[in-house]
């Protein structure tokens, strides 16, 4: 259990994320009364899209946008990605709602 001291480092753990420990991910969540981890389904995931040889004209941040939107909430662009910085991928935050998979 974490607790923080201002508003800026929660959302810096937040939107920051995936986190993996020991090739597991860490998922963040606020805390509530009587929390039982596994009983507790997940609602909303915070991840990193990935998006791998986007042509440069399309680094436009109401484009980027718009195309975060079609996964879920887009919570932050990488800063290389809107200063147009020339790299292997682009990348968003974005928080979107989880899928349950069943095992039957």
């Amino acid at each position: 259990m974490i607790r923080f001291s201002n508003r800026k480092d929660y959302n810096h753990s937040v939107t920051q994320g995936p986190r993996l420990i020991c090739e597991n991910y860490l998922i963040i969540r606020k805390w509530v009364l009587n929390f039982i981890p596994d009983k507790e389904p997940i609602h909303l995931l915070t991840t990193w899209i990935q998006i791998a040889c986007l042509s440069i004209e399309y680094h436009d941040n109401g484009f980027l946008h718009t195309m975060g939107k079609k996964i879920g909430r887009v919570l932050k662009i990488d800063h290389t990605t809107v200063a147009m910085w020339q790299g292997k991928f682009t990348q968003l935050s974005v928080q979107a709602a989880s899928i349950q998979i069943s095992n039957t």
